[in-house]
């Protein structure tokens, strides 16, 4: 990666985050209204007190300069804090929300100046209870529709850092063009994203619009069309392949995203063992953390998952070439 430009960028952000701090630091940053699918939000000055009820929002306003006083925990990942958002805390470990809780009671308990949801998928039936308490920022969309560029906007608008939040965009998605000149070999490679390994079948991504495959393509790689061309499952931007069909989702580069068990479950099974892709060494495996920096992309887990993949898609990239 080009660290120069990396450094550049991050040194910039961090400049706009004590001018925007300074900016505010008198409590008289100008309210704002930050439209939703399910209402706006109307925050007076700056917020001090913040809640974020899905992991994203957490990870955006850490990214801002804020830390959330509660949040969730990154389900499947170890000590439910992903490594991306753990280095944002530098250390510090944050509170989280009680799993199955009364969410309601919960947050009203911390008497927030804001509540930010911008993926949260459980928000509607409680929007109007948690509205009561304080403003709820959350999707234009939907929690899965939205690109994460959309949710870094609404959230930085409703903390009063907007600048803040476009720099932090710019610095992400550069790290997908510095990952483009570096491994060439990735751009137009095509790649099949296995997801939820079940005991008799498995769901698999089918839409380039699904939130995985757009973080994906920013790498330069291509969904396969076979792929695309499968039935819809119960949800839109996913078909289901029993294991013995698996074999359809071979291509240059197939990803399968669950955890140790659940990934086993797939590995073990004979149609997925003899898969070319999977004899050949282009398989890659990710883990709960990765799958979620790709199923709920925030600039941090972006560049995360740009270092962590963009190695590994152009390693199985070539070795597809040489077939």
């Amino acid at each position: 990666m080009n660290t120069r430009i990396r450094t550049g960028a991050l040194a910039g952000i961090a400049s706009a985050l004590l001018l925007a701090t300074a900016c505010t630091a008198d409590g008289t940053a100008a309210s704002v209204s930050v439209e939703g699918k399910l209402g706006v939000a109307k925050i007076k000055g700056k917020p001090r007190t913040v809640v974020a009820l899905d992991s994203a929002s957490a990870d955006i306003a850490l990214s801002l300069g804020f830390e959330p006083v509660v949040m969730p925990a990154a389900e499947g990942v170890a000590g439910g804090i992903a490594p991306w958002t753990k280095a944002a805390l530098s250390g510090k470990r944050p509170r989280l929300l009680t799993a199955g809780g009364d969410v309601v009671a919960e947050v009203a308990s911390y008497k927030p100046d804001v509540i930010l949801a911008a993926r949260d998928r459980t928000l509607v039936p409680e929007y109007d209870a948690l509205s009561a308490i304080a403003p709820v920022v959350h999707y234009l969309k939907g929690p899965d529709e939205d690109p994460w560029q959309t949710s870094t906007r609404i959230i930085a608008k409703a903390l009063g850092v907007k600048d803040v939040g476009e720099q932090l965009i710019t610095a992400a998605e550069q790290t997908a063009v510095d990952a483009r000149a570096v491994f060439p070999a990735i751009v137009g490679t095509r790649f099949s994203l296995l997801v939820n390994p079940m005991p008799h079948g498995v769901g698999a991504v089918k839409s380039r619009e699904d939130t995985s495959a757009r973080v994906l393509r920013k790498l330069g790689v291509k969904l396969d069309a076979r792929t695309s061309q499968l039935p819809d499952s119960s949800l839109p931007s996913r078909t289901y392949l029993d294991y013995a069909d698996v074999g359809l989702a071979d291509t240059d580069v197939v990803l399968a995203a669950g955890t140790t068990d659940t990934l086993g479950t797939l590995e073990k099974t004979p149609a997925f063992r003899t898969m070319p892709a999977v004899t050949d060494g282009r398989y890659i495996p990710l883990d709960p953390a990765a799958a979620q920096a790709l199923a709920e992309p925030t600039p941090h887990s972006v560049e995360w998952a740009v270092a962590e993949l963009a190695p590994k898609i152009n390693a199985a990239a070539l070795a597809a070439r040489q077939r």
